[in-house]
């Protein structure tokens, strides 16, 4: 669908799964639900014949989009319709419930549109229908819990952290200043947060020292290579000499 990619992330974009996310996890990061900038509208708006709450998103008038949730009071306010819009495409995402004898209210199907200046209004559209609803088993201990191998580079969206993974299983922080060193995994791994400066510091020193010695040690290589040569040329002399003798 041609969703706002701001609030539309991979997971809302998958019309397999979109209305169980917004009728079981209203606050996935994906929706981008935040209250607290919303404007709730005076007199509820029917959506599918039930009165609903119309939240629209306060922005500033240089937001490139503007998101509005119709919220139905009747059904737990269950998110009913979201529209995501900026000045030429969109979407919009409308949710049917019914009610479920073990797991309370469901959704029963959804249709997601999109919509933009093109071809004059909706570019395309789907309709999903729930046939089977079924609760999964309490998730066994561990399940849930993401095994990385030792080594792995961990990058925390949500903390706006990211680590090194060691060995021993504990974590090498990765401070967002040492990034101006432009450090190597193994060079990361092999220093404690903060430190991969120092070890960057004594390479870069390492080859300035290097650089600065390589003629010398050129220079000295060359003198001593050839007074060997000299010195063997002199004892191979000597000995003809006795030979001739």
């Amino acid at each position: 669908t041609a969703a706002d990619p701001r609030t539309a992330s991979d997971e809302l974009q998958d019309l397999s799964v979109v209305g169980g996310i917004l009728a079981f996890h209203p606050l996935h990061p994906g929706v981008d639900l935040r209250l607290e900038r919303c404007e709730i509208a005076a007199e509820p708006v029917p959506v599918d014949g039930d009165l609903c709450i119309k939240l629209t998103e306060s922005v500033p008038a240089k937001a490139n989009s503007r998101h509005t949730y119709w919220l139905d009071p009747k059904r737990d306010l269950s998110i009913r319709r979201i529209i995501a819009a900026s000045s030429t495409r969109g979407c919009q995402i409308d949710i049917r419930y019914v009610h479920d004898e073990r797991l309370g209210l469901v959704p029963s199907e959804w249709t997601v549109s999109s919509f933009g200046e093109e071809n004059g209004g909706r570019l395309d559209a789907a309709r999903v229908i729930v046939t089977k609803l079924e609760s999964r088993a309490a998730l066994a201990e561990g399940e849930a819990t993401v095994n990385y191998p030792a080594g792995s580079w961990v990058i925390d969206e949500p903390a706006g952290s990211q680590s090194i993974l060691r060995a021993d299983r504990s974590k090498r922080d990765i401070q967002s200043r040492e990034f101006d060193w432009l450090p190597t995994h193994a060079e990361l791994s092999a220093t404690e947060p903060g430190k991969v400066g120092l070890l960057i510091e004594s390479k870069l020193r390492w080859k300035r020292y290097w650089r600065s010695a390589r003629l010398p040690a050129l220079l000295g290589t060359a003198t001593l290579t050839s007074a060997f040569a000299l010195s063997l040329w002199r004892r191979r002399s000597q000995r003809m000499r006795k030979v001739y003798r």
